[in-house]
């Protein structure tokens, strides 16, 4: 995910914006896997 976020900080390719957008679900899910893991540890 932060490799991605990198590939467009300083550069704009529509081709590689539509790719990550299309990765968005992927990465929502792994942030609420993350976001439940860390729920758990302060509990």
């Amino acid at each position: 995910m932060t490799d991605d976020r990198n590939l467009t900080s300083h550069t704009y390719d529509e081709e590689l914006a539509k790719e990550l957008y299309n990765k968005l679900p992927q990465y929502y899910k792994l942030m609420e896997e993350i976001l439940k893991k860390i729920e758990k540890q302060v509990k």
